[in-house]
């Protein structure tokens, strides 16, 4: 028997334009070669990839993070489970109801920051924010807020003494 041969008779070769090992046709994939070596320089002289695409901002986006991820996840089933029980405050909340909170904190908190803190945010610095609320929802919703602006979360007692 010769090698290479199929020995199916059924089988019969088609010549075609696809490059073995592919289902694409060489034409495009040299299109497509071209397109990522054009990017590449791009990216080369601009130094990062994030500066050719589009920020992930905007009033209702949240971090690119799987944290964020699985609360979207969990906030879209039906029903919505319930994500915080707060027997002292005698609230109970679905992950819906926390990512709706934690969203509209977030914007007020962006609203409250300092120019440089907005600017060291944008810049991927470390920016910390400290959280003074009683444990429970609104501690929660505080803590998620933080992270959603991008900032250190900072947990501080409600018993500290204005001096320390």
């Amino acid at each position: 028997m010769v090698s290479g041969l199929n020995p199916n008779p059924l089988y019969t070769p088609v010549r075609s334009s696809r490059v073995e090992g592919s289902n694409e046709p060489s034409s495009f994939r040299r299109g497509r070669r071209k397109k990522l070596e054009l990017l590449r320089d791009k990216s080369d002289n601009m130094g990062d990839r994030t500066l050719i695409v589009p920020s992930h901002v905007g009033e209702n986006v949240l971090p690119n993070l799987p944290f964020f991820h699985k609360l979207l996840r969990y906030a879209h089933h039906s029903p919505s489970p319930v994500a915080v029980r707060d027997l002292n405050a005698g609230v109970e909340r679905t992950y819906h109801h926390v990512l709706s909170d934690v969203i509209a904190v977030r914007n007020e908190l962006e609203k409250t920051l300092s120019a440089k803190a907005r600017q060291d945010l944008t810049e991927d610095k470390e920016v910390y924010i400290g959280l003074i609320a009683p444990g429970g929802y609104e501690y929660t919703v505080g803590f998620i807020a933080i992270l959603a602006v991008g900032a250190a979360v900072v947990p501080m007692g409600k018993c500290l003494q204005p001096r320390t």
